[in-house]
This record gives structure tokens, sequence and C-alpha cells, in this order.
């Protein structure tokens, strides 16, 4: 599956809350952002770049940047690990 389709394939659980051309946007930006970060090789490159799909989305959607989505992410799992 291509970027796109992956991006748009999330776009779909968000649909309604904001234009899909919008949530395709913000994906893709998040998609930047993992190319930019990734550095793992215990882990897919999809996989990892769809936490900063979703996450992107969320921060249009709601107006939290991503940054403060990480942190909340980080503290969930330092608190169930």
């Amino acid at each position: 599956m291509g970027k796109v389709e992956l991006i748009s394939k999330v776009a779909e659980k968000y649909r309604g809350e904001l234009e899909m051309d919008s949530l395709i946007e913000a994906g893709k930006k998040g998609w930047r952002l993992a190319e930019e970060k990734f550095n793992s090789k215990d882990i897919k490159f999809e996989t990892y770049a769809l936490w900063w799909v979703r996450a992107a989305m969320i921060e249009k959607i709601t107006g939290v940047s991503i940054d403060k989505i990480a942190k909340i992410e980080q503290l969930t799992e330092e608190t169930y690990d």
C-alpha cells in the first residue's frame, strides 16, 4: 500500500471531524515528520509513520500540538509498563 493510500485510510477514521482534504494534508505533514525522525531498525517505517500521521490529524482536529501528543503517549506508556 502506498503512502497516500495509508494516509487516506487513516483519514477515513476521522471523517466528519474535518474535510478529507484537510485530514490528508495533515497526514502528509505527519508522514514528513516521520521521515525526518525515523532511525530505528526494530520497527517497520510504515508502523512508525502511521503514529505520526494520526498525531498530525489529531493536532489538526484538536489544536493540540504533536509534541504534546507525543508527551502524553510517552507518559501513558511509562505508566502502564
